[in-house]
């Protein structure tokens, strides 16, 4: 059964970006929208965040471009842990055949950077409901 989440509705959310200042962005906005990131600056870190709150978290935002372990591989690291964990892939990266081979790995959005506030927690809710 889903459940519906409301806009302010406390959900976690794990977020990986390797931009610390943008990361920082991101989690203030996911936190005025109500919800509780839990961030990490690496794919290795936001693994084992997954790891061990996978029963409480509703969506997994990350970068698709990072230094050492990218978005493509977490992705891949992600589905063995969870094939049905909901993520969102927030990218500046704009190339159209690398974008469809993510997208085949079948997430459920790209949020192209940069965007707005009310973009990112308009996208979250959609995803959450």
């Amino acid at each position: 059964m889903a459940t519906e989440t409301a806009p302010g509705s406390a959900a976690k959310i794990v977020v990986v970006d390797d931009d610390r200042p943008l990361l920082q962005l991101l989690t203030k906005m996911l936190e005025r929208g109500g919800y509780i990131p839990l961030a990490a600056d690496n794919a290795r870190d936001a693994l084992e965040l997954y790891r061990v709150n996978k029963d409480d978290v509703r969506l997994v935002i990350t970068d698709l471009v990072m230094s050492g372990h990218d978005g493509a591989a977490f992705i891949d690291d992600l589905r063995k842990v969870d094939p049905h964990a909901k993520i969102l892939v927030s990218t500046g990266y704009f190339n159209e055949s690398d974008l469809a081979a993510i997208e085949a790995k079948g997430i459920d959005g790209i949020i192209l950077k940069p965007y707005q506030s009310a973009e990112l927690l308009k996208r979250v809710n959609e995803l959450l409901n």
